[in-house]
């Protein structure tokens, strides 16, 4: 099996390689093979300057995210663990540049802007990612890309997630050089180019002159947390993220990575950011379900929003107006205009109540409802997991990434009590609400959906 990360020399100039496959993630063993390949090459006297590069189709594509899972389950000690990659990257002694195609990605472009100065293939894409798993970037990513592309650009990156082209990146300053062919090629002779000019190491967190003042800032930090909040109402990460640029503008650097590091335990903790995660892996298995399951996906789906829909009308009936059922699933985070669909029809309802339906009753009815199909579908198969409920939930049901899927809500509410409430509205409501087999026979072993999906 080849090195995670090897050393080698091209000339005077030392080439350390990260063949991590198969997107080089920053998972164990590779910020201490980088670290390790630095101080060697530091070391050696006929090594002039330093290329950092990724084998295979990308540079790095981020941290590796099944860590942050040990981290919150307690498997893992919870800590940012790549700050001593970033210092040893930006206290190197010799020019240390990064070469960059694929991706450079979440961990990855904070490993970039940690190197001296940064060359690139135009085709390469350069993103702080992080806020759509619910974080933050959290090795010194909010503090050392305002330093190099601004307060403005700094926030739409980290704020909003999406990446940018590498020839963007090279107008904003995040990149030194667009390579035209061979990465490698390139890399070597922008790297020889450099030392005939007697250029030396460029630590990025000295750089001082794009972070601005607060005259310039204030307006920058209010607009971004209005747009926020308008694009992503309810959304703890993208506010937090702001946070941390601001701090960059307000603190030295390392008292603004001690901030940065703060809100990005906030975020990893809460249940918005293990929900995204639970999402993230719950989407690469149903990219996995065989085509042939397809068909199956698809009903699953139009019998998980016929029961939603049919609740709404249920709760129309009972007297909850179509203007209450909006706020109350708009808050919640889902979208689609279900009282809408649904229409002023009480048909297939049952008496209307002799109370008013409150706003807690509407969401749990919903989210209940959703619950006890989707148990009822996990019997039927496939899709097989309850994952893949969750996945199809929030893809066509609208239902909100961040709350995790109906499923994952109703492990973290308690099977049993589920269970019981849903008892309740069998009660109240008819048979409709008889629960599912599966349900009641997890309830009642005290086991949760995820501990039968394991099994």
């Amino acid at each position: 099996m080849p090195e995670l990360v090897s050393l080698s020399k091209e000339g005077n100039l030392a080439l350390i390689r990260i063949n991590n496959p198969p997107v080089n993630a920053l998972s164990s063993g590779v910020p201490d093979g980088v670290i390790a390949a630095i101080r060697e090459a530091a070391a050696d006297p006929s090594a002039d300057a330093i290329i950092l590069i990724g084998s295979g189709r990308t540079f790095i594509a981020g941290a590796d995210i099944r860590e942050f899972q040990q981290m919150t389950s307690g498997r893992k000690e919870a800590k940012v663990g790549l700050y001593p990659l970033m210092l040893a990257l930006e206290d190197c002694p010799k020019p240390v540049v990064c070469a960059i195609h694929g991706n450079a990605l979440g961990g990855g472009l904070e490993v970039a802007i940690a190197c001296h100065y940064r060359v690139a293939v135009a085709s390469a894409q350069l993103g702080q990612p992080e806020v759509r798993l619910g974080l933050i970037p959290g090795a010194g990513g909010t503090q050392r890309l305002p330093r190099l592309a601004g307060v403005a650009k700094a926030l739409e990156m980290v704020v909003h997630g999406a990446p940018i082209g590498a020839p963007e990146a090279l107008h904003n300053g995040i990149i030194d050089h667009l390579v035209p062919g061979d990465l490698l090629q390139g890399a070597l002779a922008w790297t020889r180019d450099l030392l005939a000019k007697g250029r030396g190491p460029r630590k990025t967190r000295e750089l001082s002159s794009n972070l601005g003042d607060n005259t310039v800032n204030g307006p920058l930090f209010a607009a971004a947390q209005l747009d926020a909040e308008r694009r992503a109402p309810g959304r703890l990460a993208p506010l937090k993220a702001i946070e941390a640029v601001e701090a960059a503008t307000r603190l030295l650097f390392e008292d603004g990575c001690k901030r940065e590091e703060k809100l990005f335990m906030e975020c990893l903790f809460s249940d918005q950011s293990k929900a995204l995660i639970h999402v993230f892996f719950a989407e690469r298995e149903v990219a996995r379900i065989p085509e042939a399951a397809k068909a199956a996906c698809d009903a699953a789906s139009r019998q998980l929003s016929e029961r939603c829909l049919h609740e709404v009308r249920c709760l129309i009936g009972d007297g909850a107006s179509a203007g209450e059922i909006e706020a109350t699933l708009r808050e919640f985070g889902m979208s689609g205009d279900w009282a809408v669909a649904a229409g002023s029809s009480s048909a297939g309802a049952g008496p209307r109540g002799p109370l008013p339906v409150g706003r807690e009753e509407i969401l749990e009815r919903v989210l209940y409802a959703l619950i006890n199909e989707g148990a009822r579908i996990l019997e039927q198969g496939p899709p097989p997991r309850s994952a893949h409920i969750d996945i199809l939930c929030i893809r066509d049901c609208g239902f909100p990434a961040y709350r995790g899927g109906p499923m994952w809500c109703a492990d973290n509410i308690g099977l049993g009590t589920v269970y019981r409430r849903i008892c309740s509205f069998r009660e109240r409501h008819g048979e409709r609400w008889a629960p599912a087999p599966l349900l009641e026979r997890l309830a009642g072993g005290g086991q949760s959906f995820a501990e039968h999906d394991a099994g």
